[in-house]
């Protein structure tokens, strides 16, 4: 994966476990028409804080289980911590770069949350999360069309917010407008008659796909 834009570590768990709180009921939404249910085997990449994947390992129990990847060792070992404070067995967190992630039919639900927009060449991962996806299963992704944010009244924090992240992110191979664009990547990737919809939440514009194997 290209060099991560927003920080991580310690602070960066905690802006994320904000960010999960907000963006919960659409999540929630998009797992109810995915067709999440108990007993299925999923996997959550780019999890970051592991918010979403502790609520998918209670929302699959107690026959399912549940993978959560991601790159930042502290943010993992804080996951860890908080699904053994709530009692969570059905649950593993491992540490891994998403460019040498690659499964075979290993998964009913392959999900992830605001990780494509970090992406260079996005095609290449959705092309590995189909193939991870088992027959049957289903490939669920969130994303984020940030360059039509607009604020009225104008607020000069909101624009250095909105500027700033989306040059740092383009100067680093990233795409603050990847939301809007998830529909062709999936015919680019072999993923045919996708199914979407968009939400905007707190101002924040979110593509969301949903394709079953």
């Amino acid at each position: 994966m290209e060099p991560y834009v927003i920080r991580g570590g310690k602070e960066g768990y905690e802006r994320l476990l904000l960010l999960a709180r907000e963006r919960w009921p659409t999540t929630a939404a998009l797992f109810e028409r995915a067709g999440g249910s108990p007993g299925m085997r999923c996997i959550d990449l780019g999890c970051g804080s592991g918010s979403v994947t502790l609520e998918i390992a209670r929302l699959i129990a107690p026959r399912g289980y549940v993978t959560g990847v991601d790159m930042d060792a502290i943010k993992l070992d804080l996951a860890r911590g908080e699904a053994a404070a709530r009692g969570l067995g059905n649950i593993e967190f491992r540490t891994l770069n998403l460019r040498q992630w690659d499964e075979s039919s290993a998964y009913d639900m392959v999900y992830c949350r605001f990780v494509l927009q970090h992406f260079s060449q996005p095609v290449d991962l959705l092309r590995r999360m189909w193939a991870a996806v088992r027959q049957g299963g289903v490939l669920a992704i969130e994303d984020a069309d940030m360059d039509s944010l607009r604020c009225h009244p104008p607020n000069e924090a909101f624009e250095f917010f909105v500027n700033t992240y989306g040059y740092v992110l383009k100067r680093r191979g990233g795409d603050n407008a990847v939301g809007r664009k998830l529909f062709a990547y999936f015919h680019d990737a072999g993923v045919h008659r996708p199914r979407w919809a968009w939400s905007n939440r707190c101002g924040q514009k979110a593509r969301e796909r949903c394709c079953p194997a």
